[in-house]
């Protein structure tokens, strides 16, 4: 998100919205030509505005892989991640 968005959402008092579509991830291209599946398949959903949200699950279901494919630190396979509105992930094949 640039500065300016960040400033806006200051001025206006509103919070950013997230939303996650259909997305795959991924932690390297190598690692998904080995196994041709990825970490996180088909994942949906949107935060609206001053929701609080929880991520639960078991150890190694996949919360720190969302939270990293969000942060872009993991590969986004296919769908989109966006912020407001403004798009955050791009696939590897774009």
């Amino acid at each position: 998100m640039s500065n300016e968005a960040t400033l806006e959402h200051i001025k206006t008092g509103s919070t950013p919205s997230i939303s996650v579509e259909n997305i795959d991830v991924i932690w390297s291209s190598r690692d998904f030509a080995e196994t041709g599946k990825p970490v996180l398949s088909d994942i949906s959903f949107s935060f609206k505005n001053y929701e609080k949200v929880s991520v639960i699950g078991r150890v190694g279901c996949g919360k720190s892989t969302l939270f990293n494919a969000i942060i872009k630190e993991a590969f986004v396979k296919k769908g989109k991640i966006s912020i407001t509105g403004t798009k955050l992930s791009a696939s590897i094949a774009e």
